[in-house]
Parts: C-alpha cells; sequence; structure tokens
C-alpha cells in the first residue's frame, strides 16, 4: 500500500479548494551500488482538504516552467502563474512569425530539458531558479505589457538551460 505523505497546500484561486500534494509511491530507478535507495521517481497526486477531491494531475510534467511551479514552488496547475504564461503563449506567441515553429521546438526540447534537470542530484534546486528568475519576471513582464520582453527572457532563458544541461536545439 502507497504512503500517502503530504507535502504543502495552495489553495486554489479557482474553485476554492485547497490542495495537498502528496507522494502516492516512490519508485527507485537506478539503485545504488549497494541496492539502497538510488535515484527515485515519484507519482504524486492532490487532495482537497476540505471536499477529499482527488486530482490525479501530471505525475511527469514535460514543461520546465510547470515543473518550476508546481514541483519547486507546489502551485496548483491553475495558478495565476501558469495561466498567465498559457494565455500568452496561445494569444501573442503564436501571433509572432516564428511562434509556431518556436512551440513546436519547445514541445520537443522541453521534456528533454525537464528530464535533465530531474536527474541532476538537486532538481528543487534548478525548478527553484526558474520560478525566480524565468517564470516570475516574465509574469511581471506580461502583467505590465511588456510582452515583447517576457517572450525575449523566455527564449534566452531557455537557451541558457539547455545549454548548461546541455541539450541540443
Amino acid at each position: 500500500m502507497p504512503k500517502k505523505q503530504k507535502k504543502s497546500f495552495e489553495t486554489c484561486k479557482k474553485n476554492g479548494h485547497q490542495w495537498v500534494r502528496f507522494v502516492k509511491f516512490v519508485k527507485v530507478i537506478e539503485p545504488d551500488h549497494q541496492g539502497f535507495g538510488g535515484r527515485t521517481e515519484e507519482d504524486y497526486a492532490f487532495q482537497c482538504e476540505r471536499c477529499g477531491k482527488v486530482d490525479e494531475g501530471t505525475p511527469s510534467y514535460n514543461c520546465f516552467l510547470t515543473s518550476a511551479c508546481v514541483e519547486a514552488r507546489q502551485l496548483p496547475d491553475d495558478c495565476v502563474e501558469l495561466e498567465t504564461l498559457r494565455r500568452f503563449r496561445d494569444t501573442y506567441v503564436v501571433s509572432l512569425p516564428s511562434g509556431n515553429g518556436d512551440l513546436r521546438e519547445y514541445y520537443t526540447i522541453a521534456p528533454k530539458l525537464v528530464t535533465a534537470i530531474r536527474d541532476d542530484l538537486n532538481p528543487l534546486f534548478h525548478f527553484g531558479k526558474i520560478y525566480d528568475t524565468v517564470v516570475s519576471p516574465c509574469v511581471r513582464l506580461i502583467e505590465e505589457g511588456r510582452l515583447s520582453e517576457a517572450y525575449l527572457l523566455y527564449k534566452i532563458s531557455f537557451a541558457e538551460l539547455c545549454e548548461q544541461f546541455e541539450i541540443v536545439q
């Protein structure tokens, strides 16, 4: 029987649920040389403390921005930051001449980047840094109407992360 371990909670601004993230199971995917511990992969879900509703979510986000919010800051998948970035993607980015091509490239490369970050010894550090240096500043720029600056910050940050984690673009 999987052990449920509460991580933290956030109140969902959309529907008032108070989501608690818990680990459903931990799977060892690469044991250490003695067969104990090693690299693990967690599967988790969210449960509302008020009504008991369980949201399975996505155990393995393929977007480094989503991972930064959900995993490092333990925000819900529909947090203000992610909703702002998704609206930005679906309106501004797709309207750019290179927008659709940039999105295709992102959807091809981002899962590899997320995997590389998770394979690092301290993925939450990296996802936290992405939140602080990419997500939060981009959202602020978007809210201020500085859309081209937000997109440039995202593009530069994405390229730097790919270089840092040796992902070929």
